[in-house]
């Protein structure tokens, strides 16, 4: 199956995704602009502005793993919300990232719309190297689809490197409407 492909299976829906699994290793030559404040608001998820990333998506995802992920937020000079991200460590709750087993899993990156091009989402990731670094974590890893080609190169600029190929499958439960003839 091809990236993204989706196949029904009785009342499920299977769709298949393929990512590059990239690793960052922490460099101190890897230095910040300053260009944003990073914030952690893994007790204060209210924080969060709905529409980049769900308050209540990242209320779940501390709830459930509990200890064991962050949830950050950053901010520009004039205090407007430019991005988010989140790390899961070791252990967390989540099959996905219980499989890599590793420190330190990136994931939902995301920059507001109205503030892309401009190199946020590579200073995002300096500094979290930094606050990793500052955990005794030098190496992390994110997932990404082999078709978002622009992510694929912010994460390049960075200094992530890509680790190896990897596909898995989603199974939907869902109730497929049909229609009587």
């Amino acid at each position: 199956m091809k990236t993204g492909s989706i196949r029904l299976f009785g009342k499920n829906v299977i769709s298949t995704f393929n990512h590059h699994i990239m690793s960052l290793q922490y460099s101190s030559n890897i230095a910040a602009t300053n260009k944003l404040v990073m914030e952690c608001i893994t007790e204060q998820p209210d924080k969060m502005i709905d529409g980049i990333y769900s308050v209540e998506t990242a209320k779940a995802l501390l709830a459930k793993n509990k200890g064991k992920c962050d949830v950050f937020i950053f901010h520009d000079s004039n205090e407007n919300v430019v991005g988010t991200l989140s790390v899961m460590y070791k252990n967390g709750n989540d099959i996905e990232y219980r499989i890599r087993k590793a420190d330190a899993f990136i994931y939902n990156v995301l920059t507001d719309e109205k503030h892309r091009g401009r190199g946020y989402a590579g200073e995002m990731l300096r500094l979290l190297s930094e606050y990793l670094h500052g955990k005794s974590i030098d190496k992390a890893y994110l997932a990404v689809s082999t078709n978002n080609t622009s992510a694929i190169r912010a994460y390049e600029k960075v200094g992530f490197v890509t680790e190896y190929d990897s596909s898995f499958i989603r199974v939907l439960k869902v109730n497929i409407p049909y229609k009587q003839l």
